[in-house]
């Protein structure tokens, strides 16, 4: 069921609703909820949907709440620029489960339609399923992580921009190699490639320009979800 404030009535933002989103929220310019699913609303913490509208995601009553400032700035983005995006939300729960939400966010009619789906372990790149298993599980409650999911860095092809995402998050080429089922010689072309893209010298500096422009933070594709055909 849908739930509309009144003088939205007739916006219609029913043709990009995805038929796979478990839930979907619509917010104005003021990252105001406008428009949601009942689905949403229990994911928000509300038992009364209406009791969401007109509110932002600091009024979320999950973890959520705890990036409702990164939340809003990719709405007022999106919106202002008048572009899609898609992200990955991977959170430790107060049920003690482990929640990994995909979400495309995208602009029409100067607001933000989010839909989001909750993820099965099997719809996760064999990748990142790998490092959640590896994660203690003392760390666990630590995790409320958003990061927003890029098919490629700019110049840079699906696999260089892999290698350069593992590179910033301080792997050697040999853990690359094998996280991504490739001889460390390959790697080490990818990487000499990127530099040449990148305009850098070292590896360290690849890496310090990497963390600059925030690449850490955007995903590839490849390693968050199995690969689209």
């Amino acid at each position: 069921m849908v739930y509309c404030v009144s003088s939205y009535r007739d916006l219609n933002f029913i043709p990009h609703l995805q038929p796979w989103s478990s839930f979907f929220i619509v917010k104005n310019i003021q990252s105001q909820a406008i428009t949601l699913s009942s689905s949403f609303s229990e994911y928000a913490g509300y038992n009364n949907p209406i009791d969401y509208l007109g509110k932002t995601d600091y009024a979320l009553k999950c973890r959520g709440y705890e990036l409702a400032e990164l939340f809003m700035k990719h709405d007022r983005e999106i919106i202002s620029r008048n572009e899609n995006r898609t992200f990955l939300y991977i959170s430790y729960e107060s049920n003690h489960e482990l929640s990994i939400y995909y979400m495309t966010k995208e602009s029409i009619n100067s607001h933000m339609i989010c839909n989001a789906k909750i993820l099965s372990h099997q719809e996760l790149g064999k990748s990142l399923f790998e490092q959640l298993k590896s994660i203690p599980s003392h760390h666990l409650k630590k995790i409320n992580t958003f990061y927003e999911v890029v098919n490629s860095y700019e110049n840079l092809s699906p696999r260089e921009t892999e290698t350069y995402y593992l590179l910033l998050q301080r792997k050697s080429s040999n853990d690359i190699a094998a996280q991504l089922s490739l001889s460390p010689r390959t790697i080490q072309h990818y990487i000499e490639n990127i530099k040449l893209k990148m305009n850098c010298t070292s590896t360290q500096e690849l890496i310090e320009l990497g963390m600059y422009l925030k690449l850490h933070e955007k995903m590839p594709f490849g390693l968050a979800l199995p690969s689209r055909s």
